[in-house]
């Protein structure tokens, strides 16, 4: 899970786009709080990971996912699902 001490280390933009991504689900799905709590956090520390290796979370690629996978191989595929989704609704 990610604190909100990790999320204050993240870039706005990273930030942005998982708050944008979030309200959109919400209007398009009406999910829940906790459903979206659960997708902001795996973003939030995916996005975490990506910028200790220097990258952006909108700027990553297959590659970049499959390694954040492979630290956690139970969440791959809820992590994998939601990427998907937040690449079908990027600007």
């Amino acid at each position: 899970m990610t604190s909100s001490a990790d999320r204050e280390t993240l870039p706005e933009e990273a930030l942005r786009v998982i708050e944008q991504f979030t309200d959109a689900l919400w209007m398009e799905r009406g999910l829940s709080r906790n459903t979206l709590t659960a997708y902001r956090n795996d973003l939030c520390g995916l996005a975490g990971w990506l910028q200790k290796q220097g990258k952006m979370l909108i700027e990553a690629q297959r590659q970049d996912l499959l390694a954040y996978c492979r630290m956690d191989t139970l969440g791959m595929v809820r992590i994998l699902d939601k990427l998907r989704e937040v690449s079908r609704n990027a600007p």
